[in-house]
């Protein structure tokens, strides 16, 4: 059934683009979110009871790779907010991008997404869950990037993909330190981390910048509403039940492996509630609908981490019941977003003109979730918030300013359209497909605040999950409290704040400006310019197209590493020699002597006789030490060679210096040190035996086994077969393709 549910997606991703060319209607392609939805919510039984449901597939077990998958509580809400909430998001698309030209494209990455994010939440081996995890990241560049031939686009796009991908590949650091820790790669078995070491540390936080990245956390919160250059629709998904709450959904999961880490817990808290008041502030001083929901967004994701780093029974409620809220209203008010666009024709809330009554009503009953007051769903997450955030003042201080700066908001998305006293433009009437979401949505995160017995088991389940030790009722009325006096607080302070929402915008718009050049962002892009200044750099000095620069680089590298390795291992060999007989010292004056008249030369038949001579002097020396056959191969080859060389090269023009005299020098160095770097290496080889000789095996066995009496013939030709096959294979390639080269000139000719 979870492998049915993982695989439906992609099944659809394969479907969509031939369904729709052939002209058959997108929102059939719900069905495929449904069937995921009908099949999880089976589930539901066994997730609430704590039953254990999971199965398992080999896949790659030498490292550990298997698909083993996992449902308990949080996977279980985790997969019915994205299959529940996909299915609306299908629907409408289908009705928003109908007729788009890329159509069957926008389908296929969006089931590809679905997909990557159903595995990621069923996913009980890290290894696993990481495969997924960078997948929704590719998924969602090609959505952010849908419309291409956009530079912003593009450029958000890119900046979306960097950040996620960049964070993933230090989780997949920490993820390696953790599973080597714990013995195990699957999450449902990892236990309590009682030791503080380094190691645990830097697993620690290279998770967390894993999960910040990808949760936009500060401080990566930047990339996340630049995401808004996706079509509506990839947004509702992308900010409501996907690629987002990944970050948060993996934090939640490692909460009980990491509760007794003081590390932990600071870094969580602590980025949580910074990014929570900087997205609401930021929320506030925006104009752009989109912006704003965005920005309300970086909020929730900063509250669900803070609830997950409190580490109390209170906050572990709150982060259920918040993370069912905001997944609710945040579909509804996106999905409002493109309708209002539509309607409106500008989504700049300073602009906007009057809007239908009916849009207007299901509008409010999504922000009226949004602020968080009763009956909402939201009311009983903030209260449970406020509770969990009384054990310091600051972060009270912190969560009430939060609250009151979010109701501006909400309040804003309503007053200001319903004021608006500008001409109201044609309007159309949206289809079905479009409204049933919103409706759904919204009024669910409405009543399920009178509702919440509903949800008490499955926050009860996933609370337990997390670490709490007590439960928590879900309820409208706790009671007078600090917490009521405070939420009460923040809806009087929050309808001022949206009263002097338009008398504000100027300087709203010169903050914009200050954060747009101060903030993390400004960072990401120094970041970004400097690294392709350094790709510019190495491109010039590394890869400039000329090959003579590529073989010094390569034999200056080489020489470089390999004598610096030599020394440092095994010192300095010892000079030694034999007493050399007077041919010997001839044979090494003709070989130095034809070297260096190939240099000087000036003519290149001079210097490829002088070449052939050293060739035919290594042969000899071959011949001296008793290894005729390399001799005979030796004097063929350099033969062929030498002709091949005379027949070619005397075609071309005479010598040219295309180098300065500072290059030609810094060619000579660079050849004399590997000159000595080669000489120190066989030294070196002839005064120390790093392995036992292997050459009685091929004597032993030479005519036994490849029946032959010539050892060297044999090794070649039986026991480095493929070897020779290869350069066979290598000298025919390159034969067939002079051939192709005198082919086609001939046929020029």
């Amino acid at each position: 059934m979870m492998l049915t549910s993982i695989a439906l997606p992609f099944i659809a991703a394969a479907i969509a683009p031939v369904w729709l060319r052939r002209g058959l209607p997108g929102s059939w392609l719900a069905l495929f979110p449904l069937a995921v939805f009908v099949l999880n919510a089976g589930l539901y039984s066994q997730a609430v009871s704590g039953m254990e449901v999971s199965a398992h597939y080999p896949w790659v077990p030498s490292i550990g790779l298997n698909f083993t998958l996992y449902v308990d509580g949080l996977r279980w809400l985790m997969l019915t907010l994205i299959s529940g909430i996909g299915t609306a998001v299908v629907l409408y698309a289908s009705s928003y991008l109908a007729g788009h030209k890329d159509l069957h494209r926008f389908f296929l990455w969006l089931f590809v997404f679905m997909g990557a994010m159903v595995g990621l939440v069923l996913a009980d081996n890290l290894l696993l869950l990481f495969v997924f995890w960078e997948l929704t990241s590719i998924a969602s560049y090609m959505l952010i990037g849908f419309t291409h031939e956009s530079e912003k686009s593009r450029a958000s796009a890119l900046q979306g993909l960097l950040v996620t991908v960049g964070g993933g590949l230090a989780l997949l650091a920490g993820m390696i330190m953790l599973g080597q820790q714990q013995q195990t790669w699957l999450i449902s078995e990892m236990s309590l981390i009682t030791e503080h070491s380094s190691w645990i540390n830097a697993a620690i936080v290279l998770i967390l910048i894993g999960t910040f990245t990808k949760s936009a956390q500060f401080p990566f919160q930047f990339w996340l509403p630049n995401a808004m250059a996706a079509p509506t629709p990839v947004s509702a998904y992308l900010h409501s039940a996907t690629m987002v709450k990944a970050g948060v959904f993996l934090m939640a999961q490692l909460a009980p492996v990491f509760a007794q880490q003081s590390l932990w817990l600071t870094l969580v808290t602590g980025a949580g509630a910074i990014t929570m008041l900087l997205g609401a502030w930021l929320a506030y001083l925006a104009v752009d609908l989109k912006k704003i929901l965005a920005y309300t967004t970086v909020t929730a994701l900063g509250i669900l981490t803070m609830l997950v780093g409190l580490n109390s029974d209170y906050a572990f409620f709150a982060f259920v019941t918040f993370l069912v809220a905001h997944a609710l209203y945040k579909a509804s008010l996106f999905m409002l977003a493109g309708i209002i666009e539509h309607q409106a024709h500008t989504r700049n809330l300073r602009h906007i003109r009057p809007l239908p009554k009916f849009t207007l009503a299901v509008t409010a009953v999504a922000a009226w979730s949004l602020a968080g007051i009763a009956p909402a769903l939201g009311f009983i997450a903030k209260e449970l918030l406020l509770k969990a955030s009384a054990t310091s003042g600051w972060l009270t201080a912190m969560v009430f300013a939060t609250a009151a700066l979010t109701i501006a908001v909400a309040v804003s998305l309503v007053w200001q359209p319903w004021r608006s006293r500008r001409q109201v433009k044609e309007q159309h009437a949206e289809p079905w497909q479009q409204w049933f979401g919103p409706v759904l949505f919204s009024s669910l995160a409405l009543l399920l605040g009178l509702g919440a017995p509903l949800v008490q088991p499955l926050a009860n389940t996933i609370a337990e999950q997390m670490g709490a030790n007590n439960v928590i009722e879900l309820s409208l009325w706790y009671g007078l409290s600090p917490a009521l006096a405070l939420s009460f607080a923040s809806i009087v302070v929050g309808i001022g704040l949206a009263a002097l929402w338009r008398k504000n915008r100027v300087l709203a718009a010169k903050l914009r400006l200050i954060s747009r050049y101060t903030g993390t962002e400004r960072l990401y892009e120094l970041l970004l310019a400097g690294n392709l200044s350094f790709a510019d750099w190495q491109t010039r000095v590394l890869q400039n197209g000329y090959l003579g620069r590529y073989l010094v680089l390569i034999i200056a590298i080489t020489t470089l590493a390999v004598t610096s390795t030599l020394l440092s291992q095994y010192g300095l060999p010892s000079f030694q020699f034999d007493a050399l007989e007077p041919y010997e010292v001839g044979m090494l004056f003709v070989m130095l002597a034809s070297t260096l008249y190939a240099i000087a030369s000036r003519q290149r038949f001079a210097a490829i006789i002088a070449l052939g001579a050293v060739g035919f002097v290594v042969a000899l020396i071959f011949i001296h030490f008793s290894a005729p056959d390399l001799g005979i191969t030796q004097v063929l080859v350099e033969t062929l060679t030498v002709l091949l060389l005379v027949l070619v090269l005397l075609k071309l023009p005479g010598f040219k210096n295309y180098s300065s005299r500072g290059q030609r020098l810094l060619d000579a160095v660079v050849a004399c040190a590997f000159g000595l770097m080669m000489t120190l290496l066989v030294l070196a080889t002839q005064e120390n035996h790093w392995a036992d000789s292997i050459a009685h095996y091929f004597i032993e066995h030479s005519y036994s086994l490849g029946f032959g009496r010539n050892v060297v013939n044999v090794i070649l030709v039986d026991f480095r077969a493929l070897d020779t096959l290869g350069e066979i294979f290598v000298l025919a390639l390159a034969a067939m393709g002079v051939y192709s080269m005198i082919r086609l000139r001939r046929s020029r000719l």
